[in-house]
């Protein structure tokens, strides 16, 4: 179960995965940004897929850690995007793995 837990939590953006940005910030456990995003015009993930971290630190988001993890999730997406046909090799791959 784990395998698939994680491609859930790295499924890109174009997906579905994620059907809002509060969804995603939650996944990420990172949730307690979501009011800044979207008080910010980030309301989908289209958006949120355009930020950088000069954006997040006029957001607020100062932790570094919590930079590195929003920005290493959008770069999961983006790699996602990039190569879907990999991912779904994963995918196929996890789900033959025992859970």
């Amino acid at each position: 179960m784990l395998a698939s837990n994680l491609l859930v939590e790295h499924s890109p953006v174009g997906s579905g995965a994620y059907r809002s940005v509060s969804e995603w910030l939650e996944a990420i456990k990172m949730g307690r940004y979501t009011e800044i995003f979207m008080e910010n015009g980030y309301s989908s993930m289209d958006a949120v897929a355009q930020v950088t971290l000069e954006d997040l630190r006029r957001l607020g988001v100062t932790l570094i850690g919590h930079q590195k993890k929003i920005m290493n999730s959008l770069q999961d997406m983006k790699v996602q995007l990039e190569f879907p046909a990999a991912n779904k090799r994963a995918r196929a791959v996890s789900e033959m793995m025992p859970h």
